[in-house]
């Protein structure tokens, strides 16, 4: 964790604000505390990681799912509060925190920006599995529109890869879903992304 992270999470903390005074300083004894205890250990001077994964399992597990949901909507605003003016870095964090708080449409948005920008940077494969993970969300929802939409750019990284066989089934899922809601818009770009994959096949 970073400890920009937890100050912020921690500043409006009932429990923290019962002592009163620098929520900075009492979060960083806190943290001296667990860290003389053995929980955790610095990593640099801005960032902890627990002593091993059974603690932080241990820890995590401890908590009441309503109490995890929380923390992790906590943690996530906190991100978007402290790094508002560049959330390029943290896209996939934000969307993960999302997720564990239950809060699909923000996982979603996040989601598709970690795409877009690994796609974007010729990071094809981390790229294909945000796509994959933003489907089964949307077919979770019962989203047709919004699924077709993801077929159509997970097809266009495929494309990339040179996975055309692949690439023409999500096409088809695509042309098919299309059809199904009769959305003229999304048909006439599942025909074209066809008809151009054939073209280079």
């Amino acid at each position: 964790f970073e400890m920009a992270i937890l100050e912020e999470v921690l500043k409006n903390n009932e429990e923290f604000l019962k002592h009163g005074g620098n929520t900075k300083a009492l979060v960083a004894e806190q943290v001296k505390i667990a860290e003389r205890g053995q929980i955790w250990r610095p990593r640099n001077e801005t960032r902890y990681v627990f002593r091993n994964s059974l603690i932080q399992e241990a820890a995590y597990n401890m908590q009441l799912g309503k109490r995890v949901n929380q923390l992790h909507k906590a943690i996530a605003e906190a991100m978007e509060n402290l790094y508002a003016q560049n959330l390029e870095e943290r896209l996939v964090d934000l969307a993960f925190h999302f997720e564990k708080a239950g809060d699909i449409t923000k996982t979603s948005l996040y989601l598709e920006k970690a795409a877009e920008r690994a796609y974007n940077n010729y990071q094809l494969k981390p790229a294909l599995a945000y796509y994959n993970r933003l489907l089964k969300l949307t077919a979770e929802a019962n989203n047709p529109k919004q699924t077709c939409n993801y077929y159509l750019k997970k097809g266009r990284v495929l494309e990339q890869t040179g996975d055309w066989e692949l690439c023409i089934e999500i096409y088809e899922k695509a042309l098919e879903l299309a059809r199904k809601i009769d959305d003229i818009h999304l048909l006439a770009t599942a025909n074209n992304s066809m008809g151009r994959l054939l073209m280079l096949k």
